[in-house]
């Protein structure tokens, strides 16, 4: 019974250590709806490993096109069954990170475009194209104090497709934009307390006054 006593007067004298917390840290680049072609750099932080340690990296990188045409048929004959497409393809490179999505447009119909005439596609618009990547071996370059560079990147262009449209001219405008976020997943170092929660204190003084109490019994013996 003494042994038990006094381990428990031992237990409430301790610190208490919290837990190791799963935590995130989210970096975001955001490349606006731009005239493409564009081609651009950024640098991305490294995981600091004071935070904790590091224990993956998710990217999560997405873009989406608008573009718009007039489409004049020079020619002298009409243009018939034309079909134009816009195409557009974004791509990013981090560390050992890449990616390329496709966010090219639907095909814009129109049955026929007479000799001397000017048709116009009007504004089309895709959905945003997504790509999810997680790494978790290889981190040791993703840890650091520096930085880790970056580059991202559209490519566009279209096709035409018809009867007699050789001689069919396209004045195109295209936009794409981009979102890129990369996060750091770790654990964070357990937190030790250094003043005792009120349920330690309480352990701590039931322990001493029972003890107290079994000594003085030893000695009335």
């Amino acid at each position: 019974m003494k042994k038990l006593i006094v381990t428990a007067t031992l237990s409430a004298l301790l610190l208490s250590v919290g837990s190791a917390q799963a935590l995130t840290e989210t970096q975001t680049f955001t490349q606006s709806l731009t005239l493409t072609d564009w081609n651009n750099n950024f640098s991305v932080n490294q995981f600091n490993s004071s935070l904790g340690t590091l224990t993956g990296v998710d990217f999560s990188f997405s873009g989406a096109s608008s573009i718009s045409a007039t489409l004049t048929n020079t020619g002298s004959s009409t243009a018939k069954n034309v079909k134009f497409t816009g195409i557009s393809l974004l791509d990013a490179n981090v560390g050992a990170y890449s990616s390329e999505i496709d966010a090219s447009l639907s095909k814009y119909s129109m049955s026929n475009i007479a000799a001397g005439n000017t048709g116009n596609t009007g504004t089309q618009t895709t959905t945003a194209a997504t790509d999810n990547q997680t790494q978790t071996s290889g981190l040791s370059s993703w840890i650091g104090t520096g930085t880790i560079s970056g580059n991202w990147s559209t490519t566009t262009g279209f096709s035409l497709l018809g009867t007699n449209t050789s001689n069919v001219i396209a004045n195109i405008h295209n936009y794409s934009d981009a979102v890129l976020s990369i996060t750091y997943e770790y654990t964070a170092a357990p937190i030790i307390d250094a003043v005792p929660e009120a349920d330690s204190y309480t352990m701590m003084l039931s322990g001493l006054a029972l003890l107290g109490f079994m000594i003085r019994r030893k000695k009335s013996a």
